[in-house]
């Protein structure tokens, strides 16, 4: 009797082995910002857990993404999910610990940039067509070239600027320098700053944007642009009409990414005083929209990567447990009922 206990125990540890876990936790996560755009979902707080699970859902409640995100040492986590085509309303963006617990949530919503309000239409007195001015002619313009000049420490960087957006570049007197033969440059110069070189308003800000995030600041940079006209002076532009493209290769030495995690790599932009994200990528090469232009920063942050069961579609390997559970009872019980069962004396009858 006692064995056949036995075999019951052991029946009832192999099947219920695998549905215990011993890592359940139940770690408080709190929000500290939550924000989404068209393309991207960014969340960041702090948690003792040591990774946390992204969820966003749409008003309906439907799950548009999942993502898992590792937790810095301070405690701190950053996460951002990209890749998504998002239109215009409100989401959720819930974020709870890896190992399990309860969700903390927040919302984030996007909407469309206001419409400028309607004006009066005047309607102005006639007056005498002017005569039209001579177009200059093509062949009395000067030159446009473009040009990046990166020093030596310097990311590789690249830029794309339309012949519009230089002409929008050019003051009234400067346009018309050109059009009577001036020539006209335009070009990114990209510097590495040392800490010491940064303003320090710059700084402080920049500091405090790391700390609420948990990002890694890799780089300071100084990315401007400058405007030469025909034998004039060069002068700085602190800003544009419209956004520039810039490509910017993450050097090798930030490529190095630890086993299991993903890196994201993003391009911060103070401008007076204020901190923008104005490139993301996880892959080496970020592209960057601005329209402003002076203090960057590279910063970097790693998550791990979610493990994913492993699982199998061989029936066999399913059933293998309640196989060897199976033959393990009849290990045990098979000899007590052989042992049971005595040979009848026949010579007695």
């Amino acid at each position: 009797m006692n064995k056949k206990i036995l075999a019951l125990i052991l029946v009832l540890c192999l099947v219920t082995i695998p549905l215990i876990r011993t890592d359940a936790a139940n770690e408080p996560v709190t929000i500290s910002t939550a924000s989404a755009t068209s393309g991207s979902a960014t969340v960041s707080g702090t948690t003792e857990a040591l990774a946390v699970m992204v969820r966003l859902t749409d008003a309906d409640g439907n799950i548009l993404a999942m993502q898992s995100f590792a937790v810095s040492d301070s405690g701190s986590f950053s996460a951002s999910i990209g890749d998504l085509t998002l239109d215009f309303g409100t989401y959720t963006i819930s974020v709870a610990d890896y190992e399990g617990g309860s969700w903390a949530s927040a919302t984030a919503a996007i909407t469309p940039s206001p419409s400028p309000s309607p004006t009066a239409t005047v309607t102005p007195t006639p007056s005498p067509s002017p005569s039209p001015s001579p177009s200059p002619d093509p062949a009395d313009a000067g030159d446009l070239d473009t040009d990046v000049d990166v020093s030596d420490d310097a990311p590789e960087v690249e830029t794309v600027i339309s012949l519009e957006q230089v002409l929008e570049l050019l003051t009234e007197e400067e346009r018309e320098a050109y059009e009577n033969g001036a020539d006209v440059l335009i070009y990114l110069s990209v510097d590495t700053l040392e800490a010491a070189e940064v303003p320090e308003e710059d700084k402080e800000k920049l500091d405090e944007y790391l700390g609420e995030t948990g990002e890694t600041g890799a780089i300071f940079l100084d990315l401007s642009l400058w405007k030469k006209v025909g034998g004039n002076a060069e002068s700085k532009l602190s800003e544009t009409g419209s956004e520039l493209e810039i490509t910017l290769e993450v050097p090798e030495e930030l490529q190095n990414v630890p086993t299991g995690f993903t890196r994201t790599y993003r391009v911060l932009r103070v401008h007076n005083g204020v901190v923008e994200v104005v490139g993301e990528s996880t892959e080496p090469v970020i592209t960057v929209l601005s329209d402003k232009f002076s203090t960057y920063m590279l910063v970097y942050s790693d998550t791990k990567d979610p493990v994913v069961p492993q699982t199998s579609d061989n029936p066999f390997v399913r059933t293998l447990p309640w196989i060897l559970a199976a033959v393990l009872l009849l290990a045990v019980l098979t000899p007590a009922s052989l042992k049971a069962k005595k040979p009848q004396d026949l010579s007695k009858e």
